[in-house]
Order: C-alpha cells, then structure tokens, then sequence
C-alpha cells in the first residue's frame, strides 16, 4: 500500500463519514484571515455554482489532525489557499500547500499582494489577486471570474441526472430494445433498435413521464405499446418467406451524423442516407462475402457460426463501413463499391462480439469472446490485443461523442461481461494511439451489457442492471441518478450519452427506453 492510502485509511477509520464526502475545494488560511475565507466559502457555495468546500474548522477535537488534513487533501480535487502576510507565517498552512503542490491540486488566491521581495514560497506560484474596488464586491471583478475559470477547469462538474420520462410512454420494441445512440451533433435525435425488427429516430419530445399501462380484468397491469415515430423516422428489416421477422442487432449514426446503419439477423448491414435518413438507402450483404454460396433468404444455423447475422457494425470516415459476423469483418467503402474480407482471430463468431469506430485513430476496434480487443484500419490490415485482454464471456466497448476537444473514441473504455470480472478499463488516446495499459480503472455493481462515456467529464455510464449505472473514473465515484422514477423491469442492454452530455437514455430487455436530462448548469 502506498503512503498515500495509508494516510487516507487512517484519516477514515477516525472519521467514517469522510468515506463518502469527497470534496470539490480543501480551503487552506490562517486563523487570521477566517473572515475573508468565509466570505469565500459563502461566494463557492452559491447556489448557480454549487461547489462542495471544506475547511478545517470542521475537524473534531481530539482527533488525528494530521492524518485527517492528509486524508482530505488526497481526496479533494483542489486546494484553494488564502495567502496572507499571516498565512505566510503559518507552518500548517506551508504544510497544506506543499502537500497540494505535490499532488499538482494547488490554487493560490490573495486579498494582498505577493511582494516580489518576498522570500515566501507563494511568490514562485502564481497567485489570483482578489481586489475589493470601490462600490463593487469582490465576487463582481473580472478576477473573481478568473479564478472561476480555473476552478471550472480543475473541476469539471459532475453531472446529476433527472428522470424525463419513457420514449412513447411505453414498450418501443417488441422483444426487447438492442442498442441507443444519440446523433453526435443533435442531443433532440436518438436511434433507438430492436429484436422486433425496427428501428426509429425519435424526438426528445416523445418521452412520457409514466409508461402506458394497459387495464386487465383479474390479472395485473401490462405495459401498453409506445407511440413510435412513422415516416422517415421508421425503419423495418422485413420479413423472410415464412413470415419471420429478421431482428436488429445493433444501429448507429455515422461519424458526420447523415446516415444511420442497422446491423440485421438477415446477415445484411442496411445503410440509410440523407438529412432525414429518407435518401439513398444502401444495403451491404455481409452474409454473401462470408458465406457466398448460402440462400440468403433461410436463416442459417449450425455450428454457431452465424445464426446471429451481422453481430455489429460501424460507420467511419471517408466511406468507410466495417461489418462482423461469422467469425470474419468485412471493410466497405460505399462509394466506390468494394469490400474486402478480413479473417479475425477466434472467438470472433457468435453474438458475443461488439465493434466500434474511433477518430482519434483512424480505426475500427472489434472484440471477441474471449474477452480480447483488436484494430482494423481502413486498408484492412488487423492488429490484435491492443488492449489488456479481459475475461470471457465476451467484451463490450464505449466511447465518447464528439466534442471540442475530444474527437469520438479518443475517451473509450472496455469491460467484461462477465459477473465475475466487473471492473472498467478506460484509455485516453493520445499523439494518434492508445497506450498499452488502462488509462483509468472504474467499477460498476453489476454485470455489464454496454457501456458509454461522457464527453466532458470522467464520467462512465455502464448498462448494468435495471437503471443506468454512472461512476467516476478519477476516483471511482458513483454518480447517484434521481430516485424520482426511471427503473426498468428487465435488465439495460444498452445506453449512451448526447454529444453535450446533457442527456443520457437507456434501453431494456423489457423494450423501453428510458430518457435522463443533467440538472447540473454549464459554460
């Protein structure tokens, strides 16, 4: 065990309830200046910005002072010091600052000015130097707004989400819902598919706040069916010539967010264009490049090869679609017509695998069910294990949306689904690859069916269990959901962040599609 956590485990065995209370700002001043640092305090714990401040006043006498400092400087996400001529004679305060220094947690702020004569420590660090002009407060001066920003910058807020309500006020897909994504450049769009062989793009403006429910004599309330979305909006994979129903196994949009793909149990990726996804629609048999000499309009089984269909598929840059199933990937380019086949390692057939494309790298990453991640780039060429491999029965990935400063995939994350093995592997690309080891670790309570990230915040949402599960990576934080309503009554198979994070949804085994809105305000 490190000294770090040791310190910390000895703080928390002394006081419990710091287990839980990880605060955003540790206020280091002198006794001196206490005025000033309640006036601080009161301005951070505004209610449109409510920072969670601590300070030492609150430890209990007779208690280990030094471990409990040690232990809340470790866990806090800044350190805010109140330089003052006091504060400079203060050993404490020299000790909280190096402590914070260390750990590059430090934020100086001074109602004085730090003397370049100074011999003080705090002349080498730059301070925000807070004025009180005349008729103005301090909290209304440009460098109030300063040192805002750069609180906002080491602490990006968490978010909190509310329950909105049930996308069609009942079950949207008959048999269960397969996969949720939000169109990258409009948090109102989301993709929703399904074992019933559909798939609609909804309004956020179709959630209800309660399901449908339908009444029965002398039995128990069923849910009623959604209002679906019809046009445009709605997309069918048709039946074969026994009148069954091909499912979806998974949908997404594009990277440019034009076109939406549906991976179907037929063994055929469909690929529909244009602003309303009502143009050019493409279908790409991935079924007769696997399997060139099977009917494709029988359902083929045996050996498990690839009674699934098209298990997933991905949308990337420049025309470029990837398709997995039957143990192999096919690279399209939609343009120009061609495709090219590419064998993957074993314990890529089946159901158990999942693709993703990621612009950080110019890549498609596939997994396997044996727990192992690969690449494919768009010449075709595979790369296997490039991240640590987990544990059977099969791999999921996550992403985040685009963002400014974040291109789709370059925040992705990995987890087992198996029960056993509960732990999320999260890796930050950097300079056009990821590294060889997990960026972060997080874990979740639950066995994972998907997985999402958050596109300004270290925040991981996981499809486990009956309501969606979020937990910070920095610190394995579990981010609480409002109690107000949102539970499911089959286990999440699927979910996903808007683009802004505003909004995250969550899809069931029950076939609906649960709908949350961030309650947290941001720049």
């Amino acid at each position: 065990m490190a000294d770090g956590e040791r310190i910390a485990t000895s703080a928390l065995s002394v006081l419990p309830e710091f287990a839980t209370d990880r605060p955003d700002i540790f206020l280091s001043y002198s006794r001196v200046d206490k005025q000033d640092a309640d006036a601080l305090v009161e301005q951070l714990r505004d209610p449109g910005r409510p920072y969670n401040v601590w300070s030492d006043k609150g430890i209990v006498s007779g208690t280990d002072w030094r471990s409990v400092i040690d232990a809340k400087i470790l866990r806090a996400r800044c350190v805010l010091l109140l330089w003052s001529p006091e504060a400079e004679k203060s050993w404490w305060v020299a000790y909280e600052a190096m402590r914070a220094n260390q750990l590059d947690k430090l934020i100086i702020v001074s109602f004085h000015d730090v003397s370049a004569k100074s011999q003080s420590w705090a002349k080498d660090i730059q301070a925000i130097r807070l004025r009180r002009p005349v008729l103005k407060k301090f909290w209304q001066t440009p460098d109030w707004k300063q040192l805002i920003r750069d609180l906002d910058h080491r602490l990006p807020r968490f978010p909190s989400y509310q329950f909105v309500g049930w996308l069609g006020g009942g079950i949207a897909h008959a048999g269960g819902v397969s996969s949720v994504e939000f169109n990258p450049f409009d948090d109102n769009s989301i993709l929703t598919t399904g074992k019933d062989g559909k798939a609609f793009v909804w309004s956020r403006q179709a959630a209800r706040r309660e399901l449908e429910l339908v009444k029965q004599d002398n039995a128990d309330d069923t849910v009623g069916t959604a209002e679906t979305p019809t046009g445009p909006s709605a997309f069918f994979t048709g039946s074969d010539q026994n009148g069954r129903t091909w499912g979806i196994n998974r949908g997404g949009f594009s990277y440019a967010g034009d076109a939406i793909f549906l991976a179907t149990e037929a063994g055929i990726t469909q690929l529909f264009h244009g602003k309303r996804f009502d143009g050019e629609k493409r279908e790409l048999s991935h079924l007769s490049i696997v399997y060139p000499t099977h009917d494709a309009t029988t359902r083929m089984v045996g050996q498990n090869q690839f009674s699934g269909g098209v298990a997933d598929a991905a949308i990337g840059s420049d025309g470029f679609v990837l398709s997995i199933g039957g143990g192999k990937a096919v690279l399209w380019n939609w343009r120009d017509g061609t495709s090219r086949d590419i064998q993957l390692p074993s314990y890529a057939a089946g159901r158990s695998v999942d693709c993703c494309y990621s612009a950080a790298t110019h890549t498609f990453l596939v997994t396997d069910r044996k727990g192992r991640s690969h690449s494919i780039d768009k010449l075709g060429n595979l790369k296997e294990d490039v991240f640590q491999p987990r544990r059977g029965p099969g791999a999921v990935l996550g992403f985040n949306q685009l963002h400014a400063e974040r291109p789709r995939g370059s925040d992705l994350c990995v987890a087992s689904m198996s029960p056993a093995d509960r732990t999320i592997d999260i890796y930050r690309a950097s300079g056009g690859g990821y590294p060889d080891k997990p960026t972060y670790q997080a874990r979740a309570d639950y066995p994972i069916r998907a997985l999402a990230v958050h596109p300004d915040t270290n925040v991981v949402a996981a499809a486990a269990g009956y309501r969606p599960f979020l937990t910070s990576w920095d610190n394995n934080q579990r981010i609480e959901l409002s109690n107000d309503g949102g539970d499911h009554f089959a286990p999440l198979t699927s979910i996903a962040f808007s683009s802004s994070g505003k909004f995250l949804v969550a899809g069931g085994e029950d076939g609906c599609v649960s709908l949350w809105q961030d309650t947290v305000p941001r720049q």
